[in-house]
């Protein structure tokens, strides 16, 4: 002790006691001084060029926006003949300086430095925002300037706005100033806290010369600091020297796992001495390895452990699921494709379910690796700790290091095990080719006589082939003469036809009319019937001529609204009031022959209200978009079609029902089939007898000619 004290004065004695260092250190104070004195001037001139042009530009922005305001208000009330170009120039010009006090700028009357308060930049955006407010209202009252006189609702609303903009304007201009001030007040305040902080310095200067034994004191003190910081190195030294033990522990656990996946031959026992080296090597309290089942309760299925595990196993009942018992460790590190770490199993609260169990077997953490190839998760290394804490990013590093390892090695033995199953599946189905090739050439001998013989007969067939093709385009022929003979037959009759059809149907009702008084009740029967079947007869000739001419006439293709054109299909068919047809939805837009879509429609709407048995008839038009074609049904609530004629019904000249009762020609449905077989679709009927009956037939789309729904 005798001797420390003897060094420590001895160490004082030598300190330095010369006045140059005074010297130099008064000199310091006062270019601290000027430094002081410098930065006040330079702050104050900078903040008299920031807030000086900001407040300008806070007042510029009211007095702008309130010019605008008043020369649009004598523009509206004709006091002014002024066009609304000088409103718009006042607005852009407010708008141009909420925009300089953000991003800065320059203009004629000086530059602008932005504002840095946050709040100040939000009350700006705000101030812009109701000057685009204010200008939008402005448009909607030129817009609607007969009817937006004083006291409307959109005057209002333009009052409203404005005065909301006049108090937003009027609290940044206030706030800008108390910032301003509130800022000259902080630099006061740092000028006078400098000025004493120096005042300060030359009084500790003086008093710490004065007494220099109290700084040699302190001197010494700093050599005993100096000693403490040793011992605290040396502490640090060995604190780093357990972490090499920890990290040379962990380095010979992943060498060992490495060797043992390398001399592995077995996919088991891979596992088993991987667990065993992460125990013993090490130094944890239990390892086991889990496969993930893909069934459908995802279980998690233990394959291998080493370690104190005394019945943990049977306890853990663990699912990957996205459930209570999948939320630990194990079932997130599978779920998730990443490790999955409980620091503390006493605290963590996704281990309850099986904290009791762990604790009495002296586990304080825990982690659960993936075991990850090609992106999928096959299964997780569980691996516990005694220790609180224990899994740090190195720690955690060196077990994904092993984890990979793993997996090349669990992988690199199934890749054996097919193979050696491979080849001997290889083997057996060599022995059976052979057989196989065998076989087969004693039937290829027999075969090859036989295609020998065959080859001779197939001669023959291709003479009698080319001769039957022969007749066949000669058969075509024939048939395309008499199909084109056909269609003008078809016309030619048809105008033949109707000339004197229309004479007996008009000398029918001028005798009608002219002999109605000599005519009795069965007389005046028999005319109307005569009228009747004339005019069945021409709406069979004109049938007849419209089906004559599908595939006949050029299609005249152009852009269809469905809507409108059921619509006027409706409008023309002028169905009974008794009778309500409804658009189920929205019909899309195609491109077709609006004629064909027309009689499609009609013939198809018509008929539902023709066979109508109810007293309040319903008929839905709708259509589903399947893709590539459009799906159309036109149904009913009427009699309904027993199964039995779904497909007579589209016969021409075929109806169900006595022709007395239902005027029909039985050319309708057949017209709306070829109709529809000509467009590339089909149509069918769904139907029981009694339950009414839904037509259903589909257009294909014709790319982007045809708009979606």
């Amino acid at each position: 002790m005798t001797c420390n004290r003897k060094t420590n004065v001895g160490f004082r004695d030598a300190l330095p006691t010369n006045s140059w260092l005074i010297n130099t250190l008064l000199a310091g104070v006062g270019f601290v001084v000027i430094g002081i004195l410098a930065y006040g001037f330079y702050t104050g001139d900078r903040m008299s060029r920031m807030y000086a042009p900001l407040v300008d530009a806070a007042m510029e922005i009211k007095m702008e926006t309130t010019t605008a305001h008043l020369w649009f208000e004598e523009i509206m009330s004709g006091d002014r003949n002024e066009n609304m170009e000088t409103v718009w120039q006042h607005l852009d010009q407010a708008d141009w300086y909420t925009k300089v006090m953000l991003e800065g700028g320059t203009n004629s009357e000086g530059s602008f430095i932005p504002l840095d308060d946050n709040v100040m930049r939000r009350e700006i955006v705000e101030v812009q925002g109701k000057i685009s407010e204010f200008r939008d209202i402005t448009v909607q009252r030129i817009a609607a300037q007969k009817t937006s006189g004083v006291g409307t609702d959109i005057d209002q609303r333009y009052d409203a706005i404005f005065k909301n903009f006049i108090i937003q304007a009027d609290d940044v201009e206030t706030r800008l100033q108390r910032i301003m001030v509130r800022d000259l007040e902080r630099f006061r305040y740092a000028q006078l806290f400098l000025m004493v902080a120096c005042s300060m310095i030359f009084v500790i200067i003086s008093v710490a010369f004065q007494r220099f034994e109290r700084s040699r004191a302190r001197s010494f003190n700093t050599i005993l600091k100096t000693k403490n910081n040793m011992e605290r190195e040396i502490v640090e030294r060995q604190r780093v020297a357990e972490e090499l033990i920890g990290s040379n522990r962990s380095l010979k656990m992943l060498s060992e796992c490495t060797e043992a996946v390398a001399r592995a031959r077995d996919e088991l026992f891979l596992l088993s001495e991987v667990c065993r080296i992460i125990v013993e090597s090490g130094g944890y309290r239990l390892a086991w390895v889990c496969y993930a089942e893909q069934d459908e309760a995802k279980t998690v299925r233990p394959v291998a452990q080493a370690g104190y595990e005394e019945g943990f196993l049977d306890t853990l009942n663990i699912t990957w699921a996205d459930s209570e018992d999948g939320r630990g460790p194990t079932g997130t590190a599978i779920r998730s494709g990443k490790p999955s770490i409980a620091l503390n199993l006493l605290t963590d609260p996704s281990y309850a379910p099986w904290r009791a169990e762990a604790i009495k077997r002296g586990y304080a953490s825990s982690i659960a690796l993936p075991l990850v190839s090609d992106n999928d998760v096959i299964g997780a290394l569980n691996v516990y700790a005694e220790v609180a804490d224990w899994f740090d990013a190195v720690e955690v590093t060196r077990l994904m290091e092993l984890v990979d390892d793993l997996v090349y090695g669990i992988m690199a033995q199934r890749s054996e095990g097919k193979r050696i199953k491979a080849e001997a599946e290889l083997a057996k189905s060599y022995a059976h080719l052979e057989e196989q090739v065998d076989k087969r050439t004693e039937e290829l001998k027999e075969k090859t006589n036989k295609i020998e013989e065959s080859r001779k007969a197939l001669t023959y067939l291709l003479e009698d082939i080319n001769d039957a093709r022969e007749e066949l385009q000669k058969a075509n022929s024939d048939y395309a003469a008499a199909n084109t003979e056909l269609k003008e037959f078809a016309y030619i009759v048809s105008h033949d036809l109707k000339a004197p059809l229309r004479a007996i149907g008009q000398l029918t009702h001028w005798i009608s009319m002219d002999y109605s008084e000599v005519f009795d009740a069965d007389g005046r029967e028999q005319m109307d019937l005569i009228l009747q079947r004339v005019k069945r007869m021409d709406g069979l000739i004109e049938g007849v001529l419209r089906y004559s001419r599908i595939g006949r006439v050029k299609e005249k293709g152009e852009q269809l609204d469905l809507n409108l054109l059921v619509g006027e299909v409706i409008d023309n068919i002028s169905p009974p009031d008794t009778m309500q047809i409804i658009i189920e939805n929205k019909l899309p837009v195609v491109f077709r022959d609006p004629t064909r879509m027309e009689q499609l429609f009609q013939n198809l709407i018509e008929n539902a209200i023709k066979y109508m048995d109810k007293d309040k008839g319903i008929i839905k038009v709708a259509c589903v978009d399947k893709e590539t074609e459009w799906e159309f049904s036109v149904s009913d609530n009427g009699p309904g079609i027993d199964r039995k004629y779904h497909d007579k019904i589209f016969q021409i000249f075929r109806t169900l029902s006595a022709r007395d009762k239902h005027e029909s020609t039985g050319i309708g449905l057949t017209l709306v089939k070829k109709i529809i077989t000509l467009y590339g679709g089909s149509i069918w009927v769904e139907s029981e007898e009694g339950n009414g009956a839904a037509f259903f037939f589909t257009l294909p789309k014709k790319g982007e000619l045809d708009e979606k729904l």
